[in-house]
């Protein structure tokens, strides 16, 4: 609030952007054309509900994905609607925030495991775990962000989803089966993809990987990380 100069007691909504090229639509995204669509409409609807304040937050990574900057996209009017850059921390925003926004970012678990009210705005990869608040359509969207105040706050149940599903998806695995760890998700998708059209030497890390993979394959498990992490 002192650093936005913000003077009132209204609740504060953090919309969090998204890198504008970072994979819209890997997860059929079905309620608006782009993340472009998502934040202009948003901000369209925003500028009438004053009793709110609306703080829009650039992507961690905006500056390396380039042009647009977030902005140069909305408007903004330093009483109620605001924008933070990409230097004030994922973190601080959180902490700072009473309810946040995303399309289908993890912020969205990072908001439900602190017990920030997030109203997810459209399919997620978390969706299934229920998880968050969803908007089913692009009008169902507009209307909880009308009434964003009244979303329910996450209960420990949905917490401790929360957790759980983070350790699942992206806790890295255990030096003691030997695998492959990597720190971006698209290396992960492009190794895996490739891994089984490659014969390794036994006993590297790199056998181990793609023995597991074909694994995995035949069994019914439907993600691969909760699987190795499940597996003595």
């Amino acid at each position: 609030r002192n650093k936005l100069k913000i003077r009132n007691d209204n609740p504060i909504v953090i919309i969090f952007a998204h890198a504008w090229y970072d994979f819209p639509h890997c997860l059929n995204m079905k309620n608006f054309i782009n993340f472009f669509d998502w934040i202009t409409l948003t901000n369209s609807i925003i500028k009438n509900i004053k009793n709110i304040n609306w703080v829009f937050k650039s992507h961690p990574l905006e500056s390396w994905y380039g042009e647009p900057k977030l902005k140069d996209i909305i408007e903004v009017n330093h009483k109620n609607i605001f924008c933070l850059d990409e230097r004030i921390s994922t973190l601080s925003s959180l902490i700072n925030s009473d309810y946040i926004v995303t399309v289908f970012g993890t912020v969205g678990l990072e908001a439900t495991i602190m017990g920030k009210p997030a109203l997810i705005c459209d399919y997620s990869y978390y969706k299934d775990w229920r998880i968050g608040n969803y908007a089913i359509d692009r009008d169902d969207y507009i209307k909880k962000l009308k009434k964003i105040k009244s979303l329910n706050k996450p209960n420990k149940l949905q917490r401790d989803l929360a957790v759980a599903f983070m350790y699942f998806a992206f806790a890295p695995h255990d030096e003691k089966k030997g695998l492959l760890n990597f720190y971006d998700d698209y290396d992960t998708i492009n190794v895996h993809k490739n891994a089984l059209n490659f014969t390794f030497k036994k006993d590297t890390k790199e056998y181990n990987e793609a023995k597991l993979l074909s694994q995995w394959i035949k069994s019914n498990s439907r993600d691969y990380s909760a699987y190795v992490k499940l597996i003595d």
